[in-house]
């Protein structure tokens, strides 16, 4: 008999318990709204916890009127009674989303184990698809959805591949789809589809493929504009963006020059200057430029020092001996750009000609020189002139008088073998006044006749007895401003003594 009250005691606390629990479990939803968000339909639900002393548990879930199951977000925890807002996809919150139809309105309801909100919704803005004939449902680049995010990283140089989901709304023949990217400022990226027909109510999917440009800017934001064009009359799109990054360490090759630009006769030099970008992220200290024609055993290398991001650079003069024994023709010449500690290379073939002895020109001379320059008084400059011809030449380097320097040459006349070169010394003494960037005229004649003419592009700065004339005036100036004070401390002084004995007479003739 004790044993079954015991039972019966303990059946009813438990049942006490549970009908506390259940009632403790109460979640009310306060509000619930549907929005909409770039194409997408957001469900915003706000739940409140109607029990003070303790945590609940519930479960939350969604119905459209009229079209399949419901969805459940699974057991929600609300342990305050603050109000709490959480949001769902109706993509993800409905299985019947496929099936929904544009322009249609439908009534969903969210429901908890205590409560339920119901809402009506405009599944396709009427004003959005009024008049177009596509509806870009799925915009993917690169296998990444464009609908979860806006703005899509990407590296300059790269391959982009472009797929689309769209639903015909009528009939169309002759349809073409085109993606532009806006913002690049040398041409035009643009990729369209094949000319294509719909019908209505079909589904397409399309896939264009891009390829950006190797020197877009980087760190920069491009807008992607997805239009119709032929026979469609509208189609919905969304303005993607997309963030153009670029490696850590990079440089690119920008171009090959080579002096003379048609080409030697073997068993002559020529001049390689390598053109050079840091197209990276970091500043590069040193790059070392390297050119080879690995068919002829031709290999020379120059430095590049203190490369900023985004900075061109040309490389010094590289001499390049074309063997003897070199075959008249096209030869490929390689260009190795090797940074970052050598831990990174870049490269680039250029193509140049071994001429046959007939070819080669009698009158190019070969200039080389370095260019931005420090000028000040007595400044040297040395202009290297090559003769690529058979026979010997006199040379000779002119100045272009010019209003603010004068200009020797030394030598003033050289008799330059064929094959050989000579130095010309230039010797530029600014005028007191010039100053910043000016250029030196110079005109290489061989004979009486000008074969060149060119320019060394410089820098003037203060002369020592600029600085020495400057500290003359100050130290003057600072003379002149001792003398003044001490005048008026002389003028002060005296002021003051002649009132004292004023003021001594006036008290002796009072007494």
């Amino acid at each position: 008999m004790k044993v079954n009250k015991v039972l019966t005691w303990m059946i009813m606390s438990m049942a006490i318990l549970m009908t506390s629990v259940f009632a403790a479990s109460s979640i009310n939803i306060v509000d619930f709204e549907v929005q909409t968000d770039n194409g997408d339909y957001v469900l915003l639900v706000s739940l409140q916890n109607t029990n003070t002393s303790v945590g609940v548990y519930d479960e939350v879930s969604f119905k459209v009127e009229g079209e399949g199951a419901v969805y459940s977000t699974g057991i929600v925890k609300l342990d305050s009674t603050d109000v709490k807002v959480m949001t769902f996809n109706l993509r993800d919150s409905v299985d019947s989303f496929e099936s929904l139809k544009k322009g249609e309105s439908y009534r969903i309801t969210v429901s908890t184990e205590a409560d339920s909100e119901t809402e009506t919704f405009l599944f396709g803005n009427e004003k959005d698809t009024e008049g177009l004939d596509l509806i870009l449902e799925e915009v993917s680049v690169n296998s990444i959805n464009a609908r979860d995010i806006d703005t899509i990283q990407v590296m300059n140089g790269e391959a982009l591949e472009f797929d689309l989901r769209l639903t015909a709304l009528t009939d169309v023949s002759d349809a073409r789809i085109m993606v532009i990217i806006d913002g690049y400022e040398h041409e035009n990226l643009l990729a369209t589809t094949d000319i294509f027909d719909v019908k209505e109510g079909k589904t397409y999917i399309k896939t264009l493929s891009l390829n950006l440009p190797s020197d877009m800017d980087n760190e920069e934001d491009y807008v992607v504009r997805i239009i119709g064009s032929q026979g469609l009359s509208g189609i919905t799109y969304k303005e993607l963006e997309l963030f153009v990054d670029t490696d850590r360490n990079r440089v690119d090759v920008l171009d090959l020059v080579m002096t003379p630009s048609n080409g030697v006769e073997a068993g002559q030099n020529l001049i390689a200057n390598v053109r050079l970008k840091n197209m990276g992220q970091k500043v590069q200290d040193s790059v070392k430029v390297t050119i080879a024609v690995p068919a002829l055993g031709m290999s020379e290398s120059s430095y590049v020092s203190n490369l900023n991001k985004r900075s061109t650079m040309t490389s010094d003069d590289m001499l390049l001996f074309v063997p003897e024994t070199a075959v008249a023709g096209s030869y490929e010449a390689v260009v190795t750009l090797s940074y970052n500690d050598g831990y990174s290379t870049s490269s680039e073939a250029y193509t140049f000609n071994v001429l046959a002895a007939r070819e080669v020109a009698e009158d190019n001379l070969l200039v080389s020189f370095k260019n931005n320059v420090e000028l000040s008084e007595g400044s040297t400059i040395e202009v290297v002139v090559a003769n690529p011809n058979g026979k010997s030449a006199p040379i000779s380097l002119v100045p272009v008088e010019n209003a603010w320097s004068t200009v020797e040459v030394s030598p003033t006349l050289a008799m330059v073998q064929g094959g050989a070169s000579t130095t010309f010394v230039v010797t530029v003494s600014p005028k007191a006044g010039a100053q910043g960037e000016k250029d030196i005229a110079l005109v290489v004649k061989e004979g009486s006749n000008t074969v060149n003419e060119f320019a060394i592009n410089g820098f003037v700065v203060k002369s020592d007895s600029d600085i020495e004339w400057l500290n003359v005036a100050l130290v003057v100036l600072l003379i002149i401003a001792i003398v003044v004070l001490l005048s008026l401390v002389v003028s002060i002084a005296k002021r003051r003594n002649d009132r004292e004995d004023d003021e001594l007479s006036s008290n002796e003739e009072y007494y």
